[in-house]
């Protein structure tokens, strides 16, 4: 059947951070689909494929149909509505990558999203004085207008921390603390002046009940038909632009393109990068680190190099260590190189 965001129901873990993203990239039921291996499920015998990127490669999991549940009751965790199991399958390989459920409670949406699509992200941390600037000249709304037509899979966060998830307290409404929502689009109607945000929350419940929300005095006959206002508890709700930007801290923006999606997808390599370290004196130095080449063949061409470590969630798993890349520019007279930019740890 059809693959919808609303399947989804969280449940007593606090991994809304995956939920919000699986709900986000259920907009497009085609990243759903890729995420299975369907020539090696096989139901009958409870034999399921799941494709995650993790740490920079795709990797199956080989999973079972075996899910927690409540003593004589369904599911302990995520829940997929009408029978469907899809849901608690993902949530179940993430489990198993990283060693055990507990492993996957709190993080941040672009940590799910680059998981489920391997697509570089851009991360927005509406308390910095550079965002806070482009929220001011409009450029952040022209950014996230562009990146909606484009089918970009958006995510917000709020500040705080998640008190009510695995307490199982969901009463009352407004935004939760420490929790992960779904933007699923942004609309303008320039005639009144107004730039409204569709967001979802994942729990599929516990809406915005501020200006704007479904009950919001604000509505008239004429914004309902032009932003299809619905009053459904169903976890949707608007919010103007002014809002979201003073009540969340973070847009996460997934820069997946598919050709499902209408979008040209990107050319893409991946490679594993080894350093060589030698002993100094207390420490350890850098020997050599890798140098890749590549050409940009169209004027303009965006180009995204993203560097992964082994995910920290992992029992056993390295520390992180300090990694900085840097672009060069090959010099037309074979002379040396000139530096494009670079990320310092």
């Amino acid at each position: 059947d059809k693959i919808r965001y609303d399947d989804i129901a969280q449940g007593q873990l606090g991994d809304c951070w995956l939920m919000c993203s699986l709900a986000a990239i259920a907009e497009n039921e085609v990243l759903v689909r890729d995420l299975f291996d369907l020539k090696e499920c096989n139901p009958s015998t409870g034999t399921y494929v799941v494709r995650l990127c993790k740490d920079g490669s795709w990797k199956r999991m080989i999973l079972d149909d075996s899910i927690p549940c409540v003593p004589g009751g369904g599911p302990l965790y995520s829940q997929c509505k009408n029978g469907y199991l899809w849901c608690m399958l993902v949530e179940k390989a993430f489990a198993k990558s990283n060693g055990s459920y507990a492993a996957i409670r709190t993080g941040f949406p672009y940590e799910a999203l680059i998981d489920l699509t391997g697509a570089p992200y851009k991360e927005f941390n509406l308390q910095d004085p550079a965002t806070k600037e482009s929220i001011r000249d409009g450029s952040l709304w022209q950014r996230l207008c562009k990146y909606d037509g484009y089918n970009y899979v958006m995510t917000l966060s709020t500040s705080g921390v998640d008190h009510r998830t695995e307490g199982g307290n969901r009463s009352g409404g407004g935004l939760v603390a420490g929790h992960a929502y779904s933007l699923i689009g942004v609309h303008e109607m320039p005639s009144k002046g107004l730039k409204l945000c569709k967001i979802r929350n994942p729990w599929g419940s516990f809406e915005w009940d501020g200006d704007w929300s479904d009950k919001s005095l604000l509505w008239t006959e004429e914004t309902k038909r032009e932003f299809g206002w619905s009053d459904e508890d169903d976890g949707i709700f608007w919010m103007s632009f002014d809002d979201m930007v003073s009540n969340f801290v973070g847009i996460n923006v997934c820069l997946v393109r598919h050709t499902g999606l209408g979008t040209k997808v990107w050319n893409e390599d991946r490679k594993k990068i080894c350093y060589k370290f030698s002993r100094s004196g207390n420490g350890s130095e850098v020997e050599s680190v890798e140098m890749f080449e590549f050409k940009v063949k169209e004027e303009g061409a965006e180009a995204f190099l993203t560097v992964h470590q082994p995910d920290k969630r992992r029992i056993g798993s390295p520390d992180y260590f300090d990694i900085g890349v840097t672009v060069l520019k090959k010099n037309a007279d074979s002379s040396g190189y000139s530096l494009v930019g670079y990320m310092s740890p």
